[in-house]
């Protein structure tokens, strides 16, 4: 059976089971930016029914013997899942378990398997091919298995082998089974308990049976392989990357067995061209930061394989993407929708690794050279990072490789020194630590209440909570010191979600305090400034007045709105591979930053402008309203940033119609056509308060991150205004002619590039200056041409 039958049937459940396809899937869009397998599935499969099942792709990194290191594997697994009821369970071919019974030893649960599995298997032998293994499925009891820094779900973890013995040969080899001595199948995970924070174990209210089956696994049993990589999901990805690098072909050599290392540099290079395809596929992208960093970390341990193992030339890697496409494409039609995204983000990110690449290796074995011992300097290994773009555990590996090892503590301090030095060149301020906001906590102090920043134009009374001075908790603080101050509720606006923090006062009776910057910490909003007077003091316990700089706010606002408008703009005309990659609200400006793998075109930035303007023109109502997470993520369209963790009830944001209507008919077709998104900030209340939007900048920051730059209201008109001038300069500028051209055009071109106008505009004024000199040639040429003949008929 090969793999499209294989992935055809595998997902395939009957009676009470049903599918739930997973898109995207959690590892690339989960609501929880660590995570890339997802540690507590109840909230993953907190809608399905009882008896259910799921087919995902996963993404692990693990510490694999086939790899040498730590790697990133892409796999797809099916999932079934029973809640309530272990008994009705149907596991991914499916598998029945048709009795068992709890008991207790040791103190802890366990499970005894008191019959058979029954594996209805379907195939190109018999359809329902039932087959009845007396005694050859053994289910081994596992300890409590926790997931994470802390405990949440607790489970006992049992692995299901398939032991195949001589005596039952005649029995498998009508399917196709017989070559396999023995093999993990498949997990059962038996939901028992949940586990709280002093390490006490307290008992589900629905304990639950949750299995899971790899797809490749599932191949190499149904094709008679031992290996996983000795089947047809990988074997042609082998045979792609022998012809791209001209290696020695695949051998299946693990260990000391694989001297040269070329067996494992063909499994590491097969197995990350799956994983960045599919990542990239789904809307992620290599970064700097979390999941995405992790991708990066991947691709460049690729790139190095394939550079000193396999001796592939610059962009082999990139080049695998089609044989990608053509194994798994018809499964899953994203990699072939996507194929020319992904080809060309794998190779911008192989490119810009590949100019440090050889460098970083030769500053690499200069160092190991050096080394006394088998210690490896850890600000080597940072300026390795630092410096060419190795990651750490990249260095690792290279190190082991020499028989040495990494000093990760003087990488982590050399680390620490450099961001110590960035705090203080960016002029550090008072911070909160989980210490500072534990300590809270143990006061009686609660979280800030800060719905009050919905509210406009109107001062605000509270009272001091807490005041902090950055490194302790005071009583009172009074002038000459910067402080933070926690108050019981607030109408300021702290920093998050890319909106700037609000600006103000505190007013009481013993003084004013400007509050300069408002950040929030684990819910404790802080209002970070000073006192205006000498004789300003607060303490624990004072009544103030909060006054928020609402001439400021009402700045902030329609740049907030208009990044809502830009977000389904770009969608519109870009299409919807565009995710929102973060953004930059301040009173003077927006910055929105996007995925989108080149430069737009200045007509296509035009169009982007034009509709942002049509929906301001078009006087339209902005509305909020907080939902539950889970009603607000089924309006159809709806949109939300990559990575980001909402809060569970969410505000949700919509532009020209009632979030109400959106929540009555979550799936209306309607919504695609509207601005609706997850989003805590401050917005105006009509987009005719935005006045005007000039789009200035579009730019890339990192590959396959661009950003635009916008401003609103007064300022877009005065972008708009100055774009008019210049225009009508050009026109009188063509009037001009000789060196007086040449001196204009010289200084319009200098002014046009400084200029603060739309970037459509700014590009059609940087066309027409060119034309100005190429007409003057022109107009030279056919002069002198026109000479040449009057010379040429004179007598």
């Amino acid at each position: 059976m090969n793999l499209q039958k294989i992935h055809n049937h595998q997902p395939s459940f009957s009676l009470n089971s049903y599918t739930h396809p997973l898109s995207p899937p959690r590892w690339v869009s989960g609501t929880k930016p660590s995570l890339w397998t997802n540690e507590e599935k109840e909230e993953e499969f907190e809608d399905l029914a009882p008896n259910s099942v799921v087919y995902q792709k996963t993404l692990r990194l693990v510490e694999c013997s086939m790899f040498a290191a730590v790697a990133g594997l892409t796999y797809f697994l099916s999932n079934s899942l029973a809640i309530e009821n272990y008994f009705g369970c149907f596991f991914s071919l499916p598998i029945v378990i048709s009795s068992m019974r709890w008991g207790v030893a040791a103190g802890r649960k366990t499970m005894v398997a008191t019959t058979m599995l029954l594996f209805v298997l379907s195939g190109p032998v018999k359809a329902s091919t039932y087959l009845l293994l007396h005694g050859l499925v053994g289910l081994t009891m596992g300890s409590l298995w926790r997931l994470g820094a802390n405990w949440g779900s607790s489970n006992g973890c049992h692995g299901i082998t398939l032991n195949v013995h001589a005596s039952i040969t005649y029995m498998l080899t009508a399917i196709g089974l017989n070559t396999i001595p023995s093999m993990d199948l498949m997990y059962a995970i038996f939901g028992i308990v949940t586990g709280k924070s002093d390490g006490s174990l307290k008992s589900l209210p629905a304990k639950h049976v949750d299995t899971g089956m790899g797809f490749e696994r599932l191949t190499s049993i149904l094709q008679g392989k031992m290996s996983n990589y000795d089947t047809d999901v990988f074997v042609p990805i082998f045979d792609a990357i022998q012809l791209a690098t001209g290696a020695r072909p695949y051998s299946g050599k693990v260990g000391s067995d694989d001297a040269d290392n070329v067996d494992m540099a063909y499994r590491v290079v097969a197995d990350h061209i799956r994983t960045l395809s599919f990542a990239i596929a789904d809307g992620s992208c290599p970064g700097n930061e979390g999941r995405e960093y992790v991708l990066r970390r991947i691709l460049r341990r690729v790139v190095r394989y394939g550079s000193e193992v396999l001796k592939a030339q610059g962009g082999f890697f990139n080049s695998l993407v089609n044989i990608v496409v053509k194994v798994m494409g018809d499964v899953f039609p994203e990699l072939k929708q996507h194929e020319a995204h992904i080809r060309d983000i794998i190779a911008e990110e192989e490119a810009s690794f590949g100019k440090t690449l050889l460098k970083g290796i030769e500053k690499f074995k200069k160092a190991a050279q050096e080394v006394q011992g088998k210690i490896l300097n850890g600000q080597d290994a940072f300026v390795l990072w630092d410096t060419y773009g190795f990651p750490l555990d990249l260095t690792q590996l290279m190190a082991e490789e020499r028989g040495l090892i990494v000093d990760v503590q003087g990488f982590n301090a050399a680390m620490d020194e450099a961001r110590e030095r960035s705090r203080s060149q960016a002029g550090g301020t008072i911070v909160m630590d989980a210490d500072a906001t534990s300590a809270l906590h143990k006061r009686g102090v609660g979280p800030t209440d800060d719905v009050f920043k919905f509210t406009w134009f109107q001062d605000h009374g509270s009272v001091i909570k807490a005041i902090y001075s950055g490194s302790e908790f005071l009583e009172s603080a009074s002038a000459g010191n910067e402080v933070g101050i926690v108050l019981e509720t607030t109408s300021f606006y702290a920093e998050q979600g890319g909106q700037i923090f609000d600006t103000g006062s505190l007013e009481g009776t013993s003084g004013s305090f400007q509050v300069c910057n408002v950040q929030i910490y684990g819910g404790f909003i802080l209002h970070l400034g000073s006192f205006t007077e000498a004789s300003g003091r607060f303490s624990v316990g004072d009544k103030v007045i909060c006054k928020v700089d609402y001439d400021r706010h009402k700045l902030i606002a329609p740049n907030h709105t208009c990044t809502h408008m830009l977000n389904f703009a770009l969608r519109e005309v870009l299409g919807n591979h565009v995710d929102q990659k973060g953004s930059v609200v301040l009173p003077e400006k927006l910055r929105y930053d996007f995925s989108h793998g080149k430069p737009v075109h200045p007509d296509h930035l035009r169009k982007i402008e034009s509709i942002v303007n049509e929906q301001i023109d078009a006087e339209l109502d902005v509305f909020s309203k907080e939902a539950s997470l889970a009603d607000a993520k089924s309006i159809n369209g709806l949109r939300a940033v990559f990575g980001e963790v909402y809060p569970d009830p969410v505000r949700v944001v919509s532009i020209g119609r009632k979030v109400e209507d959106l929540l009555a008919d979550p799936g209306k077709e309607e919504w695609l056509s509207i601005s609706a998104e997850l989003c805590g900030g401050t917005h105006i209340t009509n987009t005719r308060e935005a006045k005007a939007f000039a789009l200035l900048f579009e730019e890339g920051i990192a590959k396959g991150i661009r950003i635009i730059t916008a401003v609103t209201t007064d300022v877009a008109f005065k972008a708009i205004e100055l774009a008019r001038s210049l225009e009508q300069e050009v026109g009188d500028a063509s009037k001009t002619e000789g060196s007086s051209l040449e001196k204009k055009v010289a200084s319009l071109r200098s002014r046009v590039d400084a200029a603060a106008i739309p970037a459509a505009r700014k590009a059609d004024l940087r066309a027409k200056i060119s034309l100005l000199l190429i007409d003057q040639v022109r107009k030279a040429q056919k002069k002198i041409a026109e000479e040449n003949i009057q010379k040429a008929v004179i007598p």
